[in-house]
């Protein structure tokens, strides 16, 4: 008699576990599914840095014609100056 009550509790025990088995799967499938997304997100992420180095450097090259301007600017008002 104790030897069919052990293996109901063993039975009981094993369909538990793979209960629980089934559980970690499902977690492990939703776990990758967001470290996918995440991976979208970084390589979006990336794309826009490369964006914005762009844009620094764009904005470089206008700073470096506004300094020109300035300096054909005061190289022409002094001029003038010396002129009068």
């Amino acid at each position: 008699m104790a030897a069919v009550e052990v293996l109901k509790l063993t039975h009981a025990i094993d369909e538990r576990v793979r209960g629980i088995e089934g559980t970690v799967t499902v977690v492990d499938d939703k776990v990758t599914r967001v470290d996918d997304r995440v991976a979208g997100i970084d390589d979006r992420i990336q794309g826009v840095s490369d964006q914005v180095q762009g844009v620094g450097d764009g904005v470089r090259g206008v700073g470096d014609k506004v300094s020109g301007v300035i300096d054909g600017a005061q190289y022409i008002f002094n001029q003038s100056l010396k002129n009068d």
